[in-house]
């Protein structure tokens, strides 16, 4: 059974999965996954991550 979108730590998985994503050389599918996250999630901490990571990637 996987992360649910109502689990507590589903918005951190999503970002490890961008991070996993990034490592593979799937850029951008990695890219889209911090897009979502920082639209789903806007002026969170986790955004401000996506956002910061999205900066990094390009």
């Amino acid at each position: 059974e996987g992360i649910r979108e109502e689990d507590f730590n589903y918005v951190s998985a999503l970002l490890l999965k961008a991070q996993v994503l990034r490592k593979e050389g799937r850029t951008q599918e990695a890219q889209a996954l911090l897009k979502k996250i920082e639209e789903k999630f806007p002026n969170t901490y986790f955004a401000n991550i996506a956002q910061a990571l999205s900066l990094m990637g390009e």
